[in-house]
């Protein structure tokens, strides 16, 4: 188990509209969602190979060895066509993809693990590629679209790559598939298998998932903030964490999951449906968890799911007392209004020239400041308005530093809820080093010299 990624269950308990064994509690409106996951939510994966067999290059027919670049018609993918196979060495795989050299007519096979690193020129990825044992794609600054169908025998790794906007290829991995962080994902494969965990967290562009997929273990899309619907064909065998993806609103796809599902701080969810109200009724021992903490459900919904009993499933749940810390807003003038009014301020509400999915960050930081801890403080409310309403006027105003602005920002949400909150303070070294320039330009009428 690779412990970068994995981290020990946190047997917290909260409200519960019925019995579950007693466990530790606490306050429940504020937590850090990067290091809590539900008990055995990551295993061992390595030893599963054989849940998706994996073609040996080494071998023609099972009696011979493949000499070196000799073609051969073997199955890349389970299931799927044969193509012509041909076995490269991870440096001569990196010397086809830098050439651009890669046939969609060959199934290139890897002995061993693989490489596509410090590709700064390379945008696309095309081909079908075949690895025994792990692939990574790390330190692609321009890359941006992966179309080629992967099978990884082991774990797949993409670290780094900014700009990738899509995934189209079919991709089956044997073991883990480790994505986070990658900001610009908006499309996943239509299929993809995964016979570990998918790590798939803080992909803040990714607004669906309709496709098919099937994981074996546990699948993590928390804080994909854009992530409004999932309904797709979906299989997950231990937990699906879909925690702090505040704007999901559709779940109308086909759901198969083994034992949690986590919806915590889904804030704009109105409805579970009855496709995973359902899953209750499976031959599982183990009841299925559903965390509904800081949803958008009513108390009326809360009260149906209670009454109905659901047999082999319970709910994690707030009451309405908790909830209302949390604030929800339409969009960003209203959350605007909101932030002034708290902090008694007279000037008008600024006109922000912001881009869509900008003005999405900056309304997502406008929320989940009400989540934090400075936020529930009655005394210092004010105060934190205050700020607020300071360094949304005055940084996000100056199209010199809105770029910058918005990067603290963008860091500030996707992270805990104590993150939030002290992002605001670059934000606030910004306005300082502002207002610093300006009082010299008035005095000398002139900018000041950068001794660099």
């Amino acid at each position: 188990m690779n412990t970068h990624f994995d981290s020990p269950p946190a047997m917290n308990t909260r409200s519960r509209i019925d019995a579950s064994p007693a466990r530790n509690t606490r306050s429940r409106t504020r937590r850090s969602r990067t290091t809590r996951y539900p008990a055995a939510t990551a295993r061992n994966t390595r030893s599963r190979t054989s849940r998706y067999p994996v073609a040996k290059p080494e071998l023609n027919k099972g009696r011979t060895n493949t000499p070196h670049h000799e073609t051969v018609a073997t199955p890349l993918f389970w299931g799927r066509s044969v193509l012509p196979s041909q076995t490269v060495s991870e440096k001569q795989l990196m010397a086809l993809i830098r050439s651009d050299g890669l046939s969609n007519d060959i199934s290139y096979k890897v002995h061993g693990s693989a490489r596509i690193s410090n590709c700064p020129g390379l945008k696309f990825l095309s081909g079908n590629i075949s690895v025994e044992k792990c692939l990574f794609i790390n330190e692609c600054p321009e890359l941006r679209t992966i179309s080629a169908n992967l099978f990884v025998g082991g774990d797949l790794y993409i670290r780094a790559c900014p700009l990738l906007e899509s995934i189209a290829g079919s991709v089956t991995v044997n073991c883990q598939m480790v994505m986070p962080h990658c900001q610009s994902l908006v499309d996943m494969p239509g299929i993809f298998s995964v016979g570990g965990s998918l790590h798939l967290m803080c992909c803040n562009r990714l607004r669906d998932l309709s496709g098919s997929f099937s994981v074996q273990d546990s699948a993590l899309f928390c804080h994909c903030r854009r992530l409004r619907d999932l309904s797709g064909n979906i299989n997950v065998g231990n937990t699906l964490d879909l925690s702090y993806c505040n704007r999901l609103t559709n779940l109308s796809g086909t759901f198969s999951v083994g034992r949690y599902i986590d919806l915590n701080h889904c804030t704009h969810l109105r409805v579970v449906p009855d496709s995973i109200t359902a899953l209750g009724s499976g031959k599982s021992r183990v009841p299925l968890t559903i965390d509904l903490e800081f949803t958008g459900l009513s108390d009326a919904t809360i009260g149906q799911l209670h009454s109905a009993r659901i047999n082999g499933m319970h709910f994690e749940t707030t009451n309405e007392e908790e909830k209302q810390l949390l604030k929800e807003f339409n969009n960003l003038q209203e959350g605007l209004a909101f932030w002034r009014d708290l902090a008694c301020s007279n000037k008008d509400r600024p006109q922000l020239n912001l881009q869509r999915d900008q003005a999405e960050d900056v309304l997502d930081f406008l929320e989940q400041l009400t989540w934090t801890r400075e936020y529930q403080d009655e005394k210092y409310r004010p105060v934190l308005a205050q700020r607020v309403i300071k360094v949304i006027t005055l940084v996000l105003m100056d199209d010199h530093l809105q770029e910058e602005a918005l990067t603290h920002i963008i860091k500030g949400i996707g992270s805990t809820d104590e993150l939030v909150c002290i992002s605001l303070e670059p934000l606030e070294d910004m306005l300082k080093g502002c207002r610093l320039q300006s009082s010299y330009e008035y005095q000398t009428g002139q900018l000041p010299i950068n001794s660099a």
